[in-house]
């Protein structure tokens, strides 16, 4: 008999413990971020974009730049060019050539991104809050811990090896 899991994906098989624990870690994921989406959406803001301010305040006066910015989303992605336009257009951001080398452009958090910022804390918060009642503190800390191995897992896996022993 399916099941939770198996059900929402639709499968007519009971799943195998991996290829359950990929799935489920996708639908989990998906279903959150469809959450977080939507609150940020209320507010004319995408996920990658609000990760983006929340870098950029993180960085203070000294900024990041477009390398920078790249290799610390929370989900890769090739268009970080168009989503800067995008944040520049809104006033969230302002960009500027670094002072030492004039082909790295810094991007820098604005008054009015850091408004931004805190408009959308009071509802972001409100969720990651439940989120975390719902699970409750023990699980929340084990979820997180175990979210910290597969981010380990996935940096340093190699294909080439998979099965060898």
């Amino acid at each position: 008999m399916p099941g939770t899991l198996e059900k929402r994906i639709g499968s007519v098989r009971a799943l195998d413990a991996g290829e359950a624990l990929v799935i489920g870690l996708g639908v989990a994921s998906g279903d959150i971020g469809a959450q977080v989406s939507r609150v940020l959406a209320e507010h004319g803001m995408s996920p990658r974009q609000y990760h983006v301010l929340r870098m950029l305040r993180g960085a203070g006066a000294e900024g990041l730049s477009h390398a920078d910015i790249g290799r610390r989303l929370v989900a890769r992605a090739p268009d970080v060019t168009r989503m800067m336009d995008q944040l520049e257009a809104q006033r969230w951001i302002s960009r500027k050539p670094s002072a030492s080398d004039r082909r790295i452009v810094i991007h820098r958090l604005t008054a009015r991104g850091r408004a931004m910022l805190a408009t959308v804390a009071g509802p972001l918060g409100a969720f990651y809050r439940d989120l975390e009642d719902f699970l409750g503190p023990k699980a929340s800390a084990q979820l997180l811990a175990l979210c910290e191995r597969l981010i380990a897992f996935a940096n340093q896996y190699d294909p080439g090896s998979a099965g060898a022993e």
